[in-house]
């Protein structure tokens, strides 16, 4: 289904029963099996992701800036997605930019300002 439906963003949770639910009388799965449930899923969720990132590497995009980290400035496109800016001084939280995306991984965009 991921593979098929590529999502841009997806919820990753373990299965816990909840008390005096029907789910909490029936068998569970071992420990095992669901770390490595849980680990394929999040390899494939990884790869889907980093390969719908990739489309953007060379395009500019608008992000909203939202916070300082110790040596970038981050923000969020229209679209939600996470945008990274090293070494970006000068620039105020709230604004809106264009950002020139030159890489990028599984969970977000790294860009550059032209001009800052």
């Amino acid at each position: 289904l991921i593979k098929a439906v590529k999502p841009d963003m997806t919820n990753i949770s373990r299965f816990g029963a909840r008390p005096n639910t029907v789910a909490a009388g029936l068998e569970q799965l071992d420990t095992g099996t669901v770390n490595r449930r849980s680990a394929e899923i999040s390899r494939l969720v990884r790869s889907v992701q980093r390969s719908i990132n990739v489309k953007y590497i060379g395009s500019e995009v608008p992000v909203m800036l939202t916070e300082n980290s110790y040596k970038s400035i981050n923000g969020k496109t229209d679209s939600y997605k996470q945008v990274v800016l090293p070494g970006c001084d000068g620039v105020s939280l709230g604004s809106k930019v264009n950002a020139h995306i030159y890489s990028v991984s599984a969970n977000a965009l790294y860009g550059s300002l032209d001009g800052v």
